[in-house]
Protein backbone atom coordinates (compact mmCIF):
# COMPACT_ATOMS: atom_id res chain seq x y z
CA UNK A 1 0.00 0.00 0.00
CA UNK A 2 1.34 3.28 -0.64
CA UNK A 3 -0.08 6.08 1.59
CA UNK A 4 2.58 8.51 1.86
CA UNK A 5 4.46 10.53 -0.38
CA UNK A 6 7.49 8.17 -1.59
CA UNK A 7 8.53 10.94 -3.97
CA UNK A 8 12.16 12.75 -3.91
CA UNK A 9 11.54 15.96 -6.25
CA UNK A 10 15.51 16.43 -6.15
CA UNK A 11 16.31 12.40 -8.04
CA UNK A 12 12.63 13.50 -10.49
CA UNK A 13 14.88 16.52 -11.59
CA UNK A 14 18.49 14.62 -11.76
CA UNK A 15 16.53 12.21 -13.92
CA UNK A 16 14.96 14.63 -16.25
CA UNK A 17 18.30 15.12 -16.90
CA UNK A 18 18.90 12.18 -18.15
CA UNK A 19 16.84 13.23 -21.37
CA UNK A 20 18.60 15.44 -23.96
CA UNK A 21 17.39 18.12 -25.90
CA UNK A 22 18.07 16.76 -29.05
CA UNK A 23 15.36 15.09 -30.13
CA UNK A 24 14.94 12.08 -32.46
CA UNK A 25 11.74 11.37 -35.20
CA UNK A 26 10.27 14.03 -32.57
CA UNK A 27 10.56 12.08 -29.09
CA UNK A 28 13.66 13.28 -26.77
CA UNK A 29 16.95 10.91 -26.38
CA UNK A 30 17.69 9.30 -23.10
CA UNK A 31 21.27 9.16 -22.63
CA UNK A 32 22.62 6.78 -19.60
CA UNK A 33 26.54 6.65 -18.26
CA UNK A 34 24.53 2.86 -18.17
CA UNK A 35 23.85 2.51 -22.21
CA UNK A 36 27.74 3.18 -22.49
CA UNK A 37 28.93 0.69 -19.88
CA UNK A 38 26.94 -2.06 -21.31
CA UNK A 39 28.32 -1.30 -24.88
CA UNK A 40 31.46 -1.04 -23.40
CA UNK A 41 31.57 -4.46 -20.80
CA UNK A 42 30.26 -6.52 -24.58
CA UNK A 43 33.36 -5.42 -26.41
CA UNK A 44 35.83 -6.03 -23.73
CA UNK A 45 34.39 -9.74 -23.18
CA UNK A 46 34.11 -10.07 -27.42
CA UNK A 47 37.99 -9.02 -27.24
CA UNK A 48 38.75 -11.54 -24.50
CA UNK A 49 37.46 -14.51 -26.75
CA UNK A 50 41.08 -15.18 -28.31
CA UNK A 51 42.09 -15.87 -24.79
CA UNK A 52 40.79 -19.88 -24.18
CA UNK A 53 40.65 -20.67 -20.81
CA UNK A 54 40.91 -17.02 -19.53
CA UNK A 55 39.42 -16.68 -16.11
CA UNK A 56 39.01 -12.81 -16.90
CA UNK A 57 37.29 -13.87 -20.22
CA UNK A 58 34.90 -16.05 -17.87
CA UNK A 59 34.14 -13.10 -15.52
CA UNK A 60 33.63 -10.64 -17.41
CA UNK A 61 31.43 -12.65 -19.87
CA UNK A 62 28.92 -12.81 -16.70
CA UNK A 63 28.89 -9.74 -15.74
CA UNK A 64 28.64 -8.33 -20.07
CA UNK A 65 25.61 -11.13 -19.53
CA UNK A 66 24.16 -9.95 -16.62
CA UNK A 67 24.29 -6.36 -18.24
CA UNK A 68 22.57 -7.47 -21.41
CA UNK A 69 19.73 -9.26 -19.30
CA UNK A 70 18.94 -5.51 -17.41
CA UNK A 71 18.87 -3.68 -20.74
CA UNK A 72 16.60 -6.62 -22.09
CA UNK A 73 14.20 -6.04 -19.03
CA UNK A 74 14.39 -2.61 -19.26
CA UNK A 75 13.57 -2.06 -22.72
CA UNK A 76 10.43 -4.31 -21.99
CA UNK A 77 9.36 -1.68 -19.64
CA UNK A 78 9.60 1.32 -22.27
CA UNK A 79 8.06 -1.06 -24.89
CA UNK A 80 5.10 -1.32 -22.70
CA UNK A 81 4.49 2.08 -22.12
CA UNK A 82 4.61 2.35 -25.79
CA UNK A 83 2.08 0.16 -26.20
CA UNK A 84 -0.31 1.42 -23.64
CA UNK A 85 0.25 4.64 -25.50
CA UNK A 86 -0.34 3.11 -28.70
CA UNK A 87 -3.38 1.48 -27.59
CA UNK A 88 -4.57 4.88 -25.85
CA UNK A 89 -4.16 6.35 -29.42
CA UNK A 90 -6.00 3.87 -31.47
CA UNK A 91 -9.05 3.95 -29.52
CA UNK A 92 -9.10 7.96 -29.26
CA UNK A 93 -8.89 7.43 -32.84
CA UNK A 94 -12.54 5.04 -32.75
CA UNK A 95 -14.98 8.21 -32.43
CA UNK A 96 -17.81 6.10 -31.95
CA UNK A 97 -16.53 2.93 -31.15
CA UNK A 98 -17.23 0.64 -28.11
CA UNK A 99 -15.19 1.90 -25.78
CA UNK A 100 -16.20 -0.68 -22.77
CA UNK A 101 -12.64 -3.05 -23.85
CA UNK A 102 -10.53 -0.09 -22.51
CA UNK A 103 -11.57 -0.66 -18.88
CA UNK A 104 -10.43 -4.33 -19.71
CA UNK A 105 -7.31 -3.79 -21.47
CA UNK A 106 -5.78 -0.87 -19.62
CA UNK A 107 -6.75 -2.10 -16.42
CA UNK A 108 -4.35 -5.17 -17.71
CA UNK A 109 -2.02 -2.72 -18.80
CA UNK A 110 -1.41 -1.53 -15.79
CA UNK A 111 -0.94 -5.27 -14.27
CA UNK A 112 1.57 -6.09 -17.07
CA UNK A 113 3.55 -2.39 -16.01
CA UNK A 114 4.04 -3.73 -12.98
CA UNK A 115 5.26 -7.36 -14.07
CA UNK A 116 7.34 -5.78 -16.17
CA UNK A 117 9.17 -3.52 -13.49
CA UNK A 118 9.53 -6.57 -11.53
CA UNK A 119 11.31 -8.46 -13.80
CA UNK A 120 13.60 -5.62 -14.33
CA UNK A 121 14.19 -5.23 -10.73
CA UNK A 122 15.33 -8.67 -10.56
CA UNK A 123 17.59 -9.02 -13.20
CA UNK A 124 19.55 -5.96 -11.31
CA UNK A 125 20.49 -8.88 -9.13
CA UNK A 126 22.79 -10.61 -11.00
CA UNK A 127 24.70 -8.18 -12.69
CA UNK A 128 25.56 -6.82 -8.57
CA UNK A 129 26.06 -9.99 -7.70
CA UNK A 130 28.42 -11.01 -10.71
CA UNK A 131 30.31 -7.69 -10.42
CA UNK A 132 31.36 -8.18 -7.03
CA UNK A 133 31.13 -11.74 -5.98
CA UNK A 134 29.90 -13.93 -8.47
CA UNK A 135 26.59 -15.93 -8.62
CA UNK A 136 27.34 -19.45 -6.86
CA UNK A 137 26.84 -22.43 -9.68
CA UNK A 138 24.01 -23.94 -7.88
CA UNK A 139 22.10 -20.86 -8.38
CA UNK A 140 22.81 -20.07 -12.07
CA UNK A 141 19.39 -22.24 -13.21
CA UNK A 142 17.65 -19.94 -11.60
CA UNK A 143 18.74 -16.85 -11.08
CA UNK A 144 18.90 -15.12 -7.65
CA UNK A 145 16.52 -11.57 -7.34
CA UNK A 146 16.74 -8.25 -5.71
CA UNK A 147 14.74 -9.91 -2.85
CA UNK A 148 18.09 -12.07 -2.30
CA UNK A 149 20.15 -8.86 -2.18
CA UNK A 150 18.11 -6.73 0.56
CA UNK A 151 17.85 -6.46 3.93
CA UNK A 152 18.57 -10.08 5.90
CA UNK A 153 19.22 -11.77 2.74
CA UNK A 154 21.93 -14.50 1.26
CA UNK A 155 24.99 -12.73 -0.83
CA UNK A 156 24.06 -9.25 0.89
CA UNK A 157 26.92 -9.74 3.59
CA UNK A 158 29.17 -10.10 1.04
CA UNK A 159 28.42 -6.48 -0.88
CA UNK A 160 30.58 -4.02 -0.49
CA UNK A 161 29.43 -1.18 1.61
CA UNK A 162 29.06 1.45 -0.87
CA UNK A 163 26.81 -0.93 -2.92
CA UNK A 164 24.75 -2.19 0.64
CA UNK A 165 23.81 1.50 0.94
CA UNK A 166 22.78 2.10 -2.63
CA UNK A 167 20.59 -0.87 -2.06
CA UNK A 168 19.37 0.44 1.14
CA UNK A 169 18.74 3.75 -0.36
CA UNK A 170 15.75 1.97 -2.70
CA UNK A 171 13.61 0.65 0.66
CA UNK A 172 11.98 4.76 -0.04
CA UNK A 173 10.18 3.82 -2.97
CA UNK A 174 10.49 -0.08 -4.15
CA UNK A 175 8.54 -1.92 -1.41
CA UNK A 176 5.86 0.13 -1.93
CA UNK A 177 5.89 -0.69 -5.26
CA UNK A 178 6.44 -4.23 -5.14
CA UNK A 179 3.52 -4.01 -2.28
CA UNK A 180 1.34 -3.16 -5.82
CA UNK A 181 2.52 -5.90 -7.64
CA UNK A 182 2.35 -8.52 -5.46
CA UNK A 183 -1.36 -7.36 -4.67
CA UNK A 184 -2.02 -7.23 -8.73
CA UNK A 185 -0.28 -10.77 -9.66
CA UNK A 186 -1.18 -12.93 -6.40
CA UNK A 187 -3.54 -11.23 -4.51
CA UNK A 188 -7.63 -10.78 -4.16
CA UNK A 189 -8.42 -7.28 -5.33
CA UNK A 190 -10.09 -4.97 -8.20
CA UNK A 191 -8.39 -2.60 -10.58
CA UNK A 192 -10.76 -0.13 -11.62
CA UNK A 193 -9.82 1.89 -14.76
CA UNK A 194 -11.86 5.71 -14.47
CA UNK A 195 -12.55 7.94 -18.13
CA UNK A 196 -11.98 7.13 -21.30
CA UNK A 197 -8.76 7.35 -23.37
CA UNK A 198 -8.88 10.81 -23.74
CA UNK A 199 -8.30 11.34 -20.08
CA UNK A 200 -4.94 8.96 -19.87
CA UNK A 201 -5.09 5.71 -17.93
CA UNK A 202 -6.65 6.28 -14.83
CA UNK A 203 -6.91 3.61 -11.88
CA UNK A 204 -7.01 2.76 -8.74
CA UNK A 205 -6.32 -0.71 -6.90
CA UNK A 206 -8.47 -1.79 -4.32
CA UNK A 207 -8.73 -4.58 -1.45
CA UNK A 208 -10.55 -5.47 1.56
CA UNK A 209 -13.94 -2.93 1.97
CA UNK A 210 -13.20 -0.85 -1.40
CA UNK A 211 -10.13 0.20 0.02
CA UNK A 212 -7.66 2.03 -2.29
CA UNK A 213 -4.08 1.16 -1.94
CA UNK A 214 -2.06 3.96 -3.72
CA UNK A 215 -3.12 7.16 -1.91
CA UNK A 216 0.53 9.57 -2.63
CA UNK A 217 -0.64 12.56 -3.35
CA UNK A 218 1.96 13.00 -6.03
CA UNK A 219 0.54 10.53 -8.14
CA UNK A 220 -3.45 11.97 -8.31
CA UNK A 221 -5.44 12.70 -11.04
CA UNK A 222 -6.25 16.57 -9.83
CA UNK A 223 -10.33 16.13 -10.69
CA UNK A 224 -11.24 12.91 -8.78
CA UNK A 225 -10.81 11.47 -5.62
CA UNK A 226 -7.93 8.66 -5.21
CA UNK A 227 -7.94 8.23 -8.88
CA UNK A 228 -3.82 7.36 -10.07
CA UNK A 229 -2.74 9.16 -13.11
CA UNK A 230 -0.52 6.23 -14.63
CA UNK A 231 1.43 8.61 -16.51
CA UNK A 232 2.52 10.35 -12.90
CA UNK A 233 3.01 6.99 -11.43
CA UNK A 234 4.87 5.12 -14.11
CA UNK A 235 7.53 7.99 -14.64
CA UNK A 236 8.28 8.17 -11.17
CA UNK A 237 8.97 4.41 -11.30
CA UNK A 238 10.66 4.21 -14.63
CA UNK A 239 12.94 7.45 -13.58
CA UNK A 240 13.83 5.61 -10.25
CA UNK A 241 15.10 2.16 -11.82
CA UNK A 242 16.82 4.70 -14.40
CA UNK A 243 18.61 6.29 -11.51
CA UNK A 244 19.59 2.81 -9.68
CA UNK A 245 20.98 1.52 -12.85
CA UNK A 246 22.96 5.02 -13.19
CA UNK A 247 24.02 4.68 -9.56
CA UNK A 248 25.04 1.18 -10.28
CA UNK A 249 27.66 2.44 -13.07
CA UNK A 250 30.11 3.41 -10.39
CA UNK A 251 29.61 0.06 -8.41
CA UNK A 252 30.52 -1.63 -11.34
CA UNK A 253 33.60 0.26 -12.74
Amino acid sequence: MIQQSIVDIGRLKRALGLFSDDQFDGQDVLMTRYDSLNAELSSRAFSLQRLPNSSAFECLQRVAAASNYVSRRLSDVFFRLYQIRWMTQVLLSAEGEDLAPWYTVAGLAVKDFHFDVASCMDSIAPLIIETHIGVKRKDRKFLPGFSHIQKDRRYREKLPSQTVTLLDSTERWWPSIKSIRDILIHREHDRIVFGNPRMGVLFQVYQERASPKILDASFMYPDATNVVDFTRYSAFVLCEILLLLEDLVDQIC
